[in-house]
């Protein structure tokens, strides 16, 4: 994670702490998860004018920015900026390359805003929102079933 010079935290921790869990949207034969699609529209309210998403490929890394335009409204310089990237394999196909991209564009905006999605959050400890400072549990605790493997003799 790269933090620029002049980058407002105190404002991108507020922003962090306005976004509430993010709904799973797709599912894989193994597991579910939010697709690069339901995660922009879950975060689009509280990114407003103010906070603009951008990805590039650099030095074989997918680079995703999270720029601050109210420094640009206000000062005229360059906008200051936190980064997050990720190194790209060069031995994959193109279609391969293509879903490693989605998924690292996913990635990194999960880990600039540390966005939590319904079940990262098993046990329902940090409440809605874990940035703010009073959360409570709001989300009723999942329990584990006990799964048991059937063999020849249990048929019997």
């Amino acid at each position: 994670m790269t933090i620029s010079p002049g980058f407002n935290l105190t404002d991108f921790f507020a922003l962090k702490a306005s976004i509430t869990i993010i709904t799973r949207n797709k599912t894989t034969k193994h597991y579910k998860y939010a697709d690069l699609a339901a995660i922009s529209e879950a975060i689009a309210p509280q990114l407003g004018q103010r906070w603009v998403f951008q990805d590039f490929i650099e030095n074989q890394c997918v680079v995703t920015r999270l720029y601050d335009m109210e420094w640009l409204a206000n000062d005229g310089g360059p906008n200051p900026y936190i980064e997050s990237s990720i190194e790209m394999s060069s031995d994959n196909d193109g279609q391969e390359t293509g879903k490693l991209i989605t998924y690292y564009r996913r990635y990194n905006r999960v880990s600039i805003l540390d966005l939590v999605t319904e079940d990262d959050d098993a046990a329902g400890v940090r409440g809605r929102n874990r940035h703010a400072p009073d959360a409570v549990a709001t989300a009723p605790a999942r329990t584990r079933t006990a799964r048991t493997r059937r063999t020849a003799s249990d048929a019997e």
